[in-house]
């Protein structure tokens, strides 16, 4: 089977087109590695992200608590619809390396608008660039949401999975 791999980026915070905000929603940011494995496996199961699967609560710790990644929760009251993980890069720009929402918020008009605040947020950061990566293995709407809030495609990739 073949994955076709598309790498984003947007230039600057004026490219960002908001989506339509959904009442209620607001984004808090959590330093606990029991969180960000609990999400991964939570809302990447559907979309065979795998790379973390057998990574060790020192690499969770690792990664999730560096002082190069924020982790950002989309609640609505005290329910975590979704997430993004923010990892600042060497050279200033800043990835968005994880974005997804729980199966249960899936189709409720949710992601454009958790998208917008994670983005925003980047922005906020000090992002010279935000940058992403996404796959075919992902939600069938990701790559058009990435688009439809100002993101532009740099170039895909095809990888044998």
């Amino acid at each position: 089977m073949t994955v076709l791999v598309t790498h984003l980026r947007m230039e600057d915070p004026a490219q960002l087109r908001p989506a339509a905000t959904f009442p209620g929603l607001t984004l808090r940011e959590v330093r606990d590695p029991a969180v960000n494995a609990t999400l991964y496996a939570e809302v990447g199961g559907p979309y065979a992200w795998h790379d973390r699967r057998g990574w060790t609560r020192e690499e969770w710790a690792g990664y999730a608590l560096a002082p190069t990644t924020r982790t950002l929760l989309g609640t609505l009251g005290e329910e975590t619809v979704g997430y993004g993980e923010l990892v600042r890069l060497p050279e200033g720009d800043v990835e968005l390396r994880l974005f997804g929402l729980r199966p249960s918020f899936v189709g409720q008009g949710l992601g454009g608008a958790l998208l917008t605040l994670v983005t925003w947020e980047a922005w906020q950061w000090g992002a010279r660039r935000v940058v992403l990566s996404t796959c075919t293995l992902d939600h069938p709407r990701a790559l058009p949401a990435y688009l439809a809030r100002g993101f532009t495609a740099l170039r895909t990739e095809a990888h044998a999975h």
